[in-house]
């Protein structure tokens, strides 16, 4: 898991040095960082062919569409200051700007840190006794569901039968069978 992560953690960061490009090249910032979000859902589709496929939403799938997001909102940030909006130099836009991206990129470090040291101290992790438990709830869980099955048909059926009883001549007499 640390591959990915480390890659995507890359891939985002690289996205925020494009404060670096002024913001009067917002073509140059926007191709840039356009080129990171295809690489970004490139390599997620690489990643997820690497991986077991899974019927539920996995932390690696929530953490790419996060990184995803994260990009989206960049991306949106240089529309927004570009000078189409705010024509000259403008000192606002510039500040806008810097503040954004000083933001956005101390947040990404900020929770790659906490992750990182969360997976390496165990915090998001289970004790096999936790996971035993967990299964053995959800096998039960089943049991109780499958014991509780009854077949639809089968039950319209017996209604059927017990709200429209067959016609008189369906029925043979006990004198045919003596």
């Amino acid at each position: 898991m640390y591959n990915f992560v480390f890659v995507v953690f890359v891939i985002v960061f690289i996205a925020g040095l494009t404060y670096g490009i002024g913001r009067s090249d917002v073509g140059i910032r926007s191709t840039l960082n356009a080129t990171l979000l295809l690489t970004l859902v490139a390599f997620k589709l690489v990643m997820t062919s690497l991986i077991p496929k899974l019927s539920y939403q996995t932390f690696l799938d929530s953490y790419n569409i996060f990184a995803i997001l994260t990009l989206c909102s960049i991306i949106l940030e240089n529309f927004l200051v570009s000078e189409r909006f705010y024509e000259g130099e403008n000192a606002y836009a510039d500040h806008a700007d810097m503040t954004f991206y000083l933001v956005v990129t101390c947040f990404w470090v900020l929770v790659h840190a906490f992750l990182f040291g969360g997976a390496s101290s165990g915090l998001f992790q289970d004790s096999w006794e936790a996971v035993r438990r967990h299964d053995e709830k959800l096998y039960n869980s089943k049991q109780r569901e499958s014991s509780n099955f009854v077949d639809e048909n089968m039950l319209l059926q017996v209604t059927k039968l017990q709200t429209n009883p067959p016609p008189q001549s369906a029925v043979r007499s006990r004198r045919s069978f003596v």
